[in-house]
């Protein structure tokens, strides 16, 4: 294995970044999560699903942490897309967003649907 122990990895002196570390899955377990972040982007994952062979697809959203106890400033992270995220599609990369998880609706499925809350601002 190569090993240059003069190099700082974390150094971006020069080097452009042609592909991400992998991104920590960010998930709203309890009414009351908040994550904070600047919007980075978005992609689509598509895969082919294993029981039925459909070939599906979801979107994710990609941010780097700010101001997150826990998490240090500039960590990527990725937002899975659902009903009540679509909002975040419409805020350009770049704005510092605030996603809070307000509440659990009762939508007559097995499971709630998890209801947030979405603010923006410019850095």
């Amino acid at each position: 294995m190569a090993k240059n122990t003069t190099v700082n990895p974390h150094d971006t002196d020069g080097w452009e970044t042609e592909q991400e570390e992998s991104a920590i899955k960010v998930d709203f377990d309890t009414v009351g999560d908040v994550f904070t972040g600047i919007k980075n982007g978005q992609r689509t994952v598509e895969f082919t699903d294993k029981k039925t062979q459909e070939s599906k697809e979801f979107v994710v959203y990609q941010f780097r942490a700010h101001g997150m106890e826990g998490l240090e400033d500039g960590t990527l992270c990725d937002i899975q897309e659902s009903f009540k995220l679509k909002g975040l599609a419409n805020i350009p990369d770049g704005k510092l967003v605030r996603i809070t998880r307000m509440a659990d609706v009762d939508v007559n499925q097995p499971a709630p649907m998890k209801d947030y809350r979405i603010q923006s601002k410019s850095v």
